[in-house]
C-alpha cells in the first residue's frame, strides 16, 4: 500500500522549480486541502508528482495573464469584503445567496456564470485538464468586474447585503477551485 504524500513530501520531491514559489505553493494547498477530490491529491498519492507540475504550471501561466491578474485582483476584494463575515449563516439567511433577492442584472449574471465555471472548471480538474480550468475561470473576468463595478454592499436593506456577501463568498470559493489564490502574491503589474 503507497502511502499519500502530504504538501512537505511534494515539496521535497519537486525540489528546484522553476515555478514561482507563491503558485506553487497555492497548488499544494488545494492539493491538501481537499485530496481525494481533485486529480492533484490522487497524482501525488500515486507519486504522479508531473501532475502536480502540470497543475501548477497551468496555474501560474493562469496568474501571469491579464484574466488571472484582474480575477487574484477581485479575489483579494472579496477577502476584504469577506472578512468581517462570519463563514456560516450571514445574516441568518442560508447559505447560499438566494436568487429571488438578486435586485441587479450583474448579481443574476456572476451567479449564473460562477455555477457554470465551477461546474466545467471541477470536471476539467478532474479530468487533469489544468489549462482548461483556468480558461473556464477566465470567462468569469468581465462578470466579475461588472459586480464589483455596480453592486453596492453599503444597501440600505441588510437582506441583500447579506445575500450579495453569500455571492462573494461562492465567488471566492470558485476562484480558489484551482488553487489556494490566497496564497499568491499580489502583484502591481502582468
Amino acid at each position: 500500500m503507497m502511502e499519500t504524500l502530504d504538501s512537505a513530501g511534494v515539496k521535497a520531491l519537486i525540489g528546484d522549480t522553476p515555478i514561482r514559489q507563491d503558485v506553487l505553493e497555492a497548488a499544494l494547498a488545494r492539493h491538501e486541502a481537499d485530496r481525494a477530490a481533485h486529480a492533484i491529491g490522487e497524482a501525488a498519492a500515486v507519486g504522479d508528482l508531473e501532475a502536480t507540475m502540470r497543475w501548477a504550471k497551468a496555474l501560474e501561466d493562469f496568474m501571469n495573464s491579464g484574466d488571472g491578474f484582474v480575477l487574484h485582483a477581485c479575489f483579494c476584494r472579496a477577502v476584504e469584503l469577506l472578512r468581517d463575515v462570519p463563514e456560516v449563516g450571514i445574516g441568518g439567511l442560508p447559505e447560499k445567496p438566494q436568487p429571488s433577492l438578486y435586485r441587479e442584472r450583474e448579481e443574476r449574471e456572476l451567479a449564473m456564470a460562477a455555477a457554470v465555471a465551477r461546474h466545467e472548471a471541477g470536471t476539467a480538474l478532474r479530468e487533469g485538464n489544468y489549462p482548461q480550468a483556468m480558461r473556464t475561470l477566465a470567462v468569469l473576468r468581465p462578470f466579475v468586474q461588472a459586480f464589483f463595478a455596480r453592486i453596492d454592499f453599503k444597501d440600505a436593506e441588510p437582506a441583500l447585503r447579506d445575500n450579495r456577501l453569500k455571492l462573494v463568498r461562492e465567488l471566492r470559493d470558485t476562484l480558489c477551485l484551482v488553487g489556494d489564490l490566497s496564497k499568491i502574491e499580489a502583484r502591481t503589474e502582468v
